[in-house]
């Protein structure tokens, strides 16, 4: 046990608080002091600017108000002065002597409607004024209780006066001490709204013109006013709140939110009802999410509400091409996987990540995660403003250091993930301001400015074999995906930089990109698997070969080692969506390898597909493509996952270009170096265009079919549907 403090006698009234506790609680004590002196500055600085602003003005309107009601409430009473002239009207005509008699019990006086109405609205504006005031001295007193009790909290470091402090300001929470600034806002803004309702029909029985003028100007104010409070219903960043908001959101936003929602859930359970009937048991989340109360909670939450509206926009544009899918099921994955779209979307807009990070780039900088999350999660490469923003980074030497330091301080496959979409983004990144330099460098410029990256990416490609063995045995397909769209992103900027010639040697660049996959190579979970028998480890000596060459063999082992990390995490993860938002617009993506190299593999002598390749394809259940003269046909699509589809569709480009039915020794032939490729097999001359096969449907086998299970196992949360193929479990 730890000393007693000097504060703390064991002779006190109670010793039996342990001392231990008060120390070690210290820290959430003092943690909770700088947390609840933040909110004390913040609502003191409020109430003081607020209210006295709020006093300042009352103050004035009181004073203008009360100067017109000087005027308008003697219409509530007769006018001495006008009964004064009728009786001497009378006086002089009963003088004349002709003989008109004097009524000596005139018409009793009766206020006129107009007028009573003025006075009311502008009485009402004067009182409400006046009670506003009243209120915020009181909320000025109140607040200032509550900073003295903060303010002597400050001063003690005792766990007692900590705990007797949560009474004051949990009591401040409770009867909504915070809320009644907005209530004092409120008041003045219902008297000034009553005032100039008052003066219009003040001004009417004065003169008419005048008061058509005066009352088109209040409109227009009272109309801006109106918009200005209707804004934040619909966009939340908008900082144009009013009183008026709340009232609008009470009596127009709910009801309206109420019925879009009864309408949502009637048609979710009609889908549910119509998946149950015809694809069987339902799972548990599923069933979870039918109760009132759950589907509310996961319809307002902004993830998953953004997540089921992507779903659904992409449900009716894949509709048009595939009858087979599934409203319920498609939607219910993209909530759950958030793959609503085949083009994800941002956290924030380019604007907003560029404002983030003038606030807290100190911190980025000095935190690797926060670096990475930025790069990995913020960025979107499909934006300008976010290139210009990559290239200023990319000719900052401090800032390249820093990226390079932050690679030794990934340690998770989700970290790995973000530092490859970062450095993906910082080599890739073009912007108008940067061109001149690259083309006067002829391309070389980019690789100067990040080569102490190159330096410290053998280290980095260490750690990302261990974690790409981690993800792959928790089956995520997301650090796969994000490092086959690395590689693609270094095979484009390829066209960047000049070939290699036995004068010039390896330009820097190329030579750059090549360190990478021989690295990467090294390792068995980070290396490109073969396509073809020929296709060696030893990628690096594939730069001083033709460019056609290179980037058809890469880019198609590329896609190959996608597919089978894929299947390895059963197809879990972003794997179907590699690029995402981390590629320019109309760029090729990993998949569209043959796009990329259109018109190479026609070209080229198909060589014999490699072992790997081939025991893929019988891994998936596809055998029948491993038939002499197979056609590749596609499985009718039916009841298959929809992940299947894609899948095929990259196999079947794969089988391709690649003789699929090689002799038995080729067939199982191991990766072998570049010059035994070329002794054995001969130099990859081009061959006469060959026509693809096209493909037709056919029946597909029965363990390529869905299996519903008539129980889920005891103890999983979320369970899937199974199918009888590593491929269809989704």
């Amino acid at each position: 046990m730890s000393a007693v403090p000097n504060d703390r006698l064991a002779t006190s009234p109670d010793p039996l608080i342990p001392f231990e506790r008060r120390e070690h609680g210290w820290g959430i004590w003092e943690t909770y002091r700088k947390a609840v002196t933040l909110e004390r500055n913040e609502l003191g600085d409020y109430s003081a600017t607020t209210m006295t602003g709020v006093l300042t003005f009352t103050g004035l309107f009181a004073a203008t108000v009360a100067a017109f009601l000087i005027e308008s409430y003697k219409t509530l009473s007769p006018d001495s002065g006008a009964q004064s002239v009728a009786l001497l009207s009378q006086l002089v005509t009963a003088a004349n002597g002709n003989g008109t008699r004097i009524d000596s019990d005139p018409m009793p006086f009766e206020a006129s409607d107009t007028s009573v109405m003025i006075n009311i609205l502008w009485f009402i504006a004067l009182v409400v004024s006046l009670a506003s005031a009243l209120l915020a001295t009181l909320v000025q007193e109140w607040t200032r209780d509550l900073i003295r009790a903060q303010a002597r909290l400050a001063d003690v470091q005792s766990e007692k006066k900590c705990v007797e402090h949560l009474g004051y300001y949990m009591g401040a929470e409770a009867y909504g001490l915070h809320r009644l600034p907005s209530l004092v806002v409120g008041l003045m803004h219902a008297a000034v709204i009553l005032f100039l309702i008052g003066l219009d029909i003040f001004l009417f029985t004065i003169h008419r013109r005048l008061a058509l003028v005066v009352s088109a100007v209040t409109g227009a104010i009272a109309f801006v006013y109106i918009v200005a409070s209707s804004i934040p219903l619909f966009r939340v960043a908008c900082p144009y709140r009013t009183p008026m908001t709340d009232f609008l959101f009470v009596f127009i936003g709910i009801p309206a939110l109420g019925l879009s929602s009864l309408l949502l859930y009637v048609m979710y359970a009609i889908a549910v009802g119509i998946h149950r009937v015809t694809d069987g048991p339902l799972e548990p989340w599923t069933t979870w999410s039918l109760h009132p109360i759950h589907f509310f909670d996961v319809m307002t939450a902004p993830l998953t509400a953004l997540r089921a509206w992507r779903g659904t926009k992409s449900y009716f544009t894949l509709r048009k091409t595939d009858k087979s899918i599934r409203l319920f099921t498609h939607v219910s994955n993209a909530i759950r996987s958030g793959n609503g779209n085949a083009e994800q979307h941002p956290l924030v807009s380019p604007e907003q990540m560029v404002f983030v990070w003038d606030r807290v780039w100190e911190y980025a900088l000095a935190h690797a995660p926060a670096l990475h999350y930025f790069g990995g999660v913020l960025a979107y490469a499909r934006e300008p403003v976010i290139d210009s923003l990559f290239t200023g980074w990319r000719n900052d030497p401090e800032f390249v250091a820093k990226v390079a330091e932050s690679l030794d301080y990934v340690n998770s496959p989700y970290s790995a993930t973000a530092a490859l979409r970062l450095l993906q983004l910082l080599f890739q990144a073009e912007a108008p301001e940067d061109r001149v330099m690259q083309q006067r460098s002829k391309g070389a410029h980019r690789w100067e400015c990040t080569a102490c990256i190159f330096k410290v990416f053998p280290q980095f490609a260490a750690k990302l074999e261990l974690l790409m063995a981690q993800a792959k045995e928790d089956q995520d397909s997301s650090l796969p995906a994000a490092l086959a769209s690395f590689r693609l992103t270094l095979l484009r900027l390829l066209n960047t930089v000049p070939s290699y010639t036995e004068e010039a040697g390896l330009p820097d660049g190329r030579d750059s990109i090549r360190l990478v996959f021989r690295e990467l190579q090294r390792y068995e979970h980070t290396k490109l698997l073969p396509l073809a028998v020929h296709d060696t480890d030893q990628v690096e000596d594939l730069f001083v070969r033709q460019d056609w060459h290179l980037l058809l063999e890469l880019s198609s082992r590329n896609a190959l080692t996608l597919i089978d990390a894929a299947n390895k995490c059963h197809w879990h993860g972003s794997w179907s969506n590699p690029d995402g938002q981390f590629l320019p617009v109309n760029a090729a993506g990993v998949f569209d390898w043959r796009k990329m190299n259109a018109g190479t593999v026609e070209r080229r002598q198909k060589p014999s597909a490699s072992g790997p390749f081939r025991d893929l394809l019988a891994g998936v259940g596809l055998q029948g493509w491993l038939e002499p003269n197979s056609q590749f046909l596609d499985p009718e699509s039916g009841d298959l996952d929809p992940s299947f589809g894609l899948a095929v569709r990259a196999l079947r480009d794969l089988a391709c270009a690649v003789e699929i039915c090689p002799t038995s020794a080729d067939a199982h032939a191991q990766p072998m170096c570049l010059e035994q490729g070329r002794l054995e097999h001969g130099p990859l001359e081009p061959a006469p265009d060959e026509q693809t096969p096209s493909p037709t449907p056919i029946q597909p086998s029965p363990r390529h079919r869905r299996q519903f299970p008539a129980s889920h196992n005891a103890g999983m949360s979320r369970t899937y549907h199974t199918v009888a193929t590593p491929l269809g479990n989704v």
